[in-house]
């Protein structure tokens, strides 16, 4: 018989539950925050579709430091001169509302890091002949700790809101813009480089 692949995904609510749960049982290394954009301007046409006035969804952002969150509050002097020297990285998923598995990989992703031993990735590390031979889970423990990331577990909320009443193939956002390009990460993220320093 042929074999078959399935991924069960969960309801959005569910996945929040799910984020809000971890993020709630792990303070020390992770923070929820919810971003809101300036609301669009009035209805017009362009970026590939008509935008509606006053269009302005939450953009709900997990930020984990492995070493252990940074002083003040997000955006302050304090963070910023932390993160200048950790590697950053941004992690966006979910960008168009049909994208359910990668909304699954993001949990996968966030279960991970609540992990305070990091069992799983550190096996793993440990049992490959190659990563062993390059620090193992020792290594991957450093690094982890020198780390921040900003995690978007569901960049088009709306768009999965859609698909989750049944338009199965729905990429485009609450105003009707296919999200793809237009994601103002400069405005949200000014250091999202994947870079250290």
């Amino acid at each position: 018989t042929p074999s078959s692949f399935f991924i069960e995904t969960q309801h959005s609510e569910r996945v929040f539950d799910e984020i809000e749960l971890l993020v709630a049982a792990n303070p020390r290394t992770m923070r929820l925050d919810v971003m809101e954009a300036p609301p669009s301007p009035a209805t017009k046409k362009g970026d590939g579709g008509a935008r509606r006035a006053g269009y302005s969804p939450p953009l709900r952002v997990v930020t984990v430091e492995p070493g252990g969150l940074s002083p003040g509050p997000p955006g302050s002097a304090a963070e910023r001169e932390s993160h200048a020297n950790k590697y950053r990285l941004l992690l966006n998923y979910g960008e168009h509302g049909r994208e359910l598995v990668t909304v699954e990989s993001a949990l996968v992703l966030l279960r991970d890091l609540a992990d305070p031993g990091l069992g799983r990735a550190a096996a793993a590390a440990d049992a490959d002949p190659l990563r062993s031979s390059l620090g193992g889970s020792a290594r991957l423990r450093t690094l982890l700790r020198g780390s921040v990331f900003k995690i978007v577990p569901m960049e088009n909320e709306r768009g999965r809101e859609l698909v989750e009443r049944g338009q199965l193939c729905e990429r485009k956002n609450g105003r009707g813009v296919r999200t793809r390009g237009f994601f103002p990460s400069s405005r949200f993220f000014p250091w999202f480089l994947f870079s250290k320093g």
